[in-house]
């Protein structure tokens, strides 16, 4: 199933080929797929990890262990101590009221990347349909309107949760222990969406 994937990432290599390639990866399992993936398409990746300044100490470690076993250049777009200074002014986020990702997340990331890549670079994120239904909508390539300068596309968008993990333990991937604690989910520690 997965060749499928890496000739998915070639195409997409060729057509974008002034781009340089990166991964987001978070510490979770869907982005840690997605990164094998592109390790089997592409040579010379590089990393980006958002540090919203609410994730979890074996998030942290985990982005520390991944870039190690795959010898990847790694960025942090660090948000420091935004999220606490912003829920003065906005409250507490909300399922249905999260103004948390544009501040702790996109915010960084796009600041980040522009002067990393300022003419752009191939974002290869682990986003799947099953997650949500704003995602199951999602075209295989696109652009956030808050970080334009950067091509996105997802190589298992259509992967079930089975087909990621059943994948992790194939290729004995360095997972986020924190699922062995039952965690489903992994990011922000306080994200009302999890």
């Amino acid at each position: 199933v997965y060749k499928r994937q890496i000739k998915y990432l070639e195409r997409i290599r060729k057509r974008y080929p002034g781009l340089k390639p990166v991964v987001s990866y978070s510490g979770g399992k869907d982005s840690l797929v997605t990164l094998d993936l592109a390790h089997k398409a592409f040579e010379n990746l590089e990393i980006v990890f958002n540090d919203t300044g609410l994730e979890m100490p074996e998030t942290l470690s985990n982005v520390d262990k991944v870039s190690g076993f795959y010898g990847y250049k790694l960025h942090v777009a660090s948000a420091g101590e935004i999220f606490w200074r912003a829920v003065e002014v906005f409250g507490p986020p909300g399922k249905d009221y999260r103004w948390c990702c544009k501040v702790a997340k996109l915010v960084p990331i796009a600041k980040l990347t522009k002067t990393i890549w300022p003419n752009g670079a191939l974002n290869m994120v682990g986003q799947r349909a099953y997650e949500s239904l704003d995602r199951a909508k999602s075209p295989l390539i696109w652009r956030n309107k808050w970080i334009p300068h950067m091509v996105s596309t997802t190589p298992i968008q259509y992967w079930s949760q089975l087909a990621c993990w059943l994948y992790i333990y194939k290729y004995k991937l360095p997972y986020n222990r924190l699922y062995e604690e039952g965690f489903d989910r992994l990011g922000c520690y306080l994200c009302p969406s999890c």
